[in-house]
């Protein structure tokens, strides 16, 4: 059975109007704005009553139209519908000018926040840690640029070029930028750096060389090293010397 319904805010006492066709219980509708409504106040301060049936779709679209507009759920004060039914589409010809410019200040304002920027952060650091999604974005981004016309690439790169001169511009940004590229660089970090010098000693660097020095075989110089008790310079000159015929590489 199709049904019209309206969910209602029980804190705030703003409602909702939507349309199911099949009637589903625990359907708490489709648009964004309910959704967000749901999260913030929790699931259980709503309230969900059937307010019409319909015996077709066509008629669910017509009274899904007729009940918000007789409820006026679509003034953000009143109710969470963004459009007039029917469709579900977005209408914003249904807000005052004074809400719009309310609502778009509030974006900016949020947009603009630390707290916004260090989620935004958050959010691009651990989603770029992880190598499919790296592997993905790039993928993406050569096949765009790959189906782009010259003429539209040359316009990207003027538009980077521009933003570039405006920004190194600014006193003290370059060396903002320097510092930034550091701290987020992990090869700059003097822990990583010790870890990957520890790492790539020895064997484990891909270009160490195995040598024998008086017929016992050793790894690498840095094995010859601590197990001989000489320097690298000592042991180099040695391997390249002529007067050393006991020393020399695998």
């Amino acid at each position: 059975m199709r049904v019209i319904y309206k969910i209602t805010n029980n804190i705030n006492g703003k409602i909702y109007i939507g349309k199911d066709s099949k009637n589903r219980r625990s359907y708490m509708g489709s648009g964004q704005s309910i959704k967000n409504a749901i999260k913030k106040y929790g699931i259980e301060n709503f309230s969900k009553d059937i307010i019409d049936y319909c015996n077709s779709l066509d008629e669910l679209n017509e009274k899904e139209k007729r009940w918000i507009s007789y409820y006026k759920s679509y003034i953000p004060d009143i109710g969470y519908n963004r459009s007039i039914g029917g469709e579900g589409n977005w209408d914003l010809s249904f807000m005052t000018e004074e809400y719009r410019l309310k609502m778009k200040q509030k974006q900016l304002e949020y947009w603009n926040s630390e707290k916004c920027r260090s989620k935004k952060k958050e959010d691009t650091i651990k989603y770029f840690s992880n190598l499919e999604n790296r592997k993905k974005q790039s993928e993406l981004i050569k096949k765009f640029w790959k189906n782009t016309d010259q003429e539209f690439k040359e316009e990207v790169k003027k538009r980077l070029e521009k933003m570039r001169k405006k920004r190194w511009s600014i006193p003290g940004e370059k060396e903002k930028a320097s510092l930034m590229f550091k701290i987020n660089n992990p090869a700059y970090n003097p822990e990583f750096r010790k870890r990957m010098s520890l790492e790539r000693m020895g064997k484990n660097n891909p270009v160490s060389k195995e040598c024998i020095i008086e017929g016992i075989e050793y790894d690498c110089i840095k094995d010859a090293m601590d197990k001989l008790n000489l320097t690298r310079n000592q042991i180099q000159y040695r391997l390249k010397s002529k007067n050393f015929n006991n020393y020399k590489y695998k």
